[in-house]
Parts: structure tokens; C-alpha cells; sequence
């Protein structure tokens, strides 16, 4: 492909990105390989879940804060296969996850945790409240449509929320504004006011956060919701075009608890049986509340037991190459 057709990230998005964090080579080289290795190794999509935790073994395993939330999402995603585990430990507990699962855990994870230790407290908590119902309905989504998955689901629904965290980051009060203008429209995003306000949309700056971290151009597209270029290859357009489906599809649902418009055939149609199904799935998430609350997790959540089986410690070892900001006060409870 020639990625010089391909539009480029807004620049605007790019500067706001570094406002937050830059994510170490750790967690980006780790994401990045998985990536890859989903590009070069996958069968019909699909990277053995071994090899992912094969690339991601070492980060997962440095850090008690990835440890923990690893848990919690198997708590949370896959309570059947954690209870059926034979023995607990950090491997048999990765290759529960699919790599893009695993790519979202970390992506999510890091985002989130610098997010909340850099932003003003009650913001935050407002903000993370519809960033967990966002992602929850990403999952759903994800999971009825197998060709996006649960993890890309939960990652693009959190991003939106991630990016709209660092415009609050940026300037609180300019932010406030814009979120009680699009509250009193009855909106959730609109791009049209995040220009008038930011000078880039969020999906502008979700990209540049997946990009960051480790992910390709395509996804970065797609996420950005860009219209792929007149004529590369007939993969990326279909990578780029699910990613951008993802996206609008998890907006639709949580605006209007609908499909806005769906494709009459394909990887994301859905017969209208499934449609009311994952309307009522949907419904339930934003009439209840999320249930999904894995990027909260902490050790404190863990018994003994479990941190004993995952060897969890207090102590972290900064020399290794985790991010000491991620780690924070978790290394210490």
C-alpha cells in the first residue's frame, strides 16, 4: 500500500495527545508486535491467543496494576473459562483473551489510569461513569458482530471518552462549556462543536492515541472515521471500513439505543432479530448503568489467593521499562 495516498492524522489531535501521556516503548512495542503479528500470522483474522501472550507476557507480568485489571476483566468478559481454569496463573489467565482483547486491556489501561491521576477529580468521575457505559456497549456490539470483536469494541468505545478527557485535560473551563452546550442539545459527541471548541474532533484524537500506542494506519483511519483512499489494497479498505463502522455503530446505540443505518449484507449486517436482541442488550446497559468496571480495578478487589497465583507484589521494578506514572499508587497499596 502506498500509505502516502492515505489522509493524514489531524496535526491539531496530535499536539493534544501529548498533553496526556506519550505511551513508553513498553507498552507501544508490545501493542505494535501484536499488531503486527495479527497482520502476518493471523488465520481468517484471527492471531493464535498464545503467541499474543507470548508478545505480552513480559508487560502484563512486571506490572501488578496490569495484573490486577487483567482479573478483573476475566471477571467480567470470560467468568465461565476463569472459573474453569485448572490452575491460575498469569499465562493460562492471558490466553483467555484474544490478542485484540489483550491490545484494548493495555491500551485502555494506560490511557485511563494517567487520565485519572492527572485530571480534576469530579470531572473525572462524571466523565468515566458514560466512558464505561461507552466501552460496556463497544463489548456488546463487539461480540454480536464477530467481525469487529469484543476488544475493538471496547476500545473504540473508550477512546471516545479518553479523547473527550483530554480536552478536559487541556482547558477545564473550555471544556465545561462545550460539554454543557452539547448536554443542552442532547448530544453525546458532535464533531461540528468539538471544532468550534477544540480545533479537532474526538475521533480525530482517538486516532492519534491508538496510533500512538501501537496501532497501524488503517485502524487509525477507521477510528478517525476517514474515508480510505480511491485505490489501495482491498484489505485496508476493509479494515479501515470496520473500524469506521465500529465506531458509528457504538455511537448510534448509545445516542438513540438504534442502528442508525446498517449494511444490507456483509460482515456487519445484522438480520432484525439480532438488531432487537442487541437493542434490549444496549437498553439494559443504559437504563442500569455499566456493569463493566475493569479499568477501576485495583488489588485491594484481589484476595490472597489470587495475588498469590499471579504473583502480585508491592514492589515494582522501574528499571524494567514500566511506565512509573501508570504504575503510580497502585504499586503501593
Amino acid at each position: 500500500m502506498d500509505q502516502s495516498q492515505e489522509p493524514e492524522l489531524d496535526k491539531t489531535a496530535d499536539r493534544y495527545a501529548l498533553i496526556l501521556s506519550r505511551p513508553s516503548a513498553l507498552f507501544s512495542s508490545t501493542v505494535r508486535s501484536i499488531k503486527s503479528a495479527e497482520a502476518n500470522h493471523a488465520t481468517d483474522g484471527i492471531l493464535p491467543k498464545e503467541l499474543a501472550t507470548n508478545i505480552s507476557y513480559f508487560l502484563f507480568n512486571i506490572s501488578p496494576t496490569l495484573k490486577c485489571t487483567l482479573y478483573k476483566t476475566a471477571q467480567e468478559i470470560h467468568p465461565e473459562e476463569l472459573s474453569q481454569l485448572s490452575k491460575l496463573n498469569l499465562k493460562s489467565l492471558l490466553n483467555l483473551f484474544s490478542a485484540s482483547e489483550q491490545t484494548a486491556i493495555l491500551t485502555i489501561s494506560f490511557y485511563f489510569r494517567h487520565l485519572k491521576r492527572k485530571l480534576d477529580e469530579g470531572e473525572f468521575s462524571r466523565l468515566s461513569k458514560r466512558l464505561l457505559t461507552h466501552m460496556q456497549l463497544g463489548s456488546i456490539i463487539g461480540e454480536t458482530i464477530k467481525y469487529i470483536g469484543i476488544g475493538n469494541g471496547m476500545l473504540i468505545g473508550a477512546l471516545a471518552y479518553l479523547s473527550h478527557g483530554v480536552f478536559a485535560l487541556a482547558d477545564l473551563k473550555n471544556y465545561q462549556e462545550f460539554r454543557r452546550k452539547i448536554e443542552k442539545d442532547k448530544k453525546l459527541f458532535s464533531s461540528q462543536i468539538e471544532r468550534q471548541y477544540f480545533n479537532c474532533t474526538k475521533d480525530d484524537l482517538s486516532a492519534v492515541l491508538a496510533r500512538n500506542i501501537g496501532f497501524g494506519l488503517s485502524a487509525s483511519l477507521g477510528i478517525a472515521k476517514k474515508d480510505p483512499a480511491s485505490s489501495p489494497d482491498s484489505k485496508t479498505v476493509e479494515e479501515i471500513l470496520c473500524w469506521k463502522m465500529a465506531a458509528s455503530m457504538i455511537e448510534s446505540f448509545h445516542e438513540t439505543n438504534a442502528l442508525s443505518t446498517q449494511n444490507e449484507s456483509g460482515e456487519g449486517y445484522l438480520p432484525p432479530e439480532e438488531v432487537e436482541s442487541l437493542q434490549q442488550s444496549c437498553f439494559a446497559v443504559l437504563r442500569d448503568g455499566a456493569s463493566m468496571t475493569w479499568p477501576l480495578a485495583d488489588r485491594s478487589q484481589l484476595s490472597d489467593e489470587v495475588k498469590q497465583a499471579l504473583n502480585i507484589t508491592a514492589k515494582v521494578d522501574q528499571s524494567s521499562g514500566i511506565d512509573e506514572t501508570f504504575e503510580g499508587e497502585e504499586s503501593q497499596t
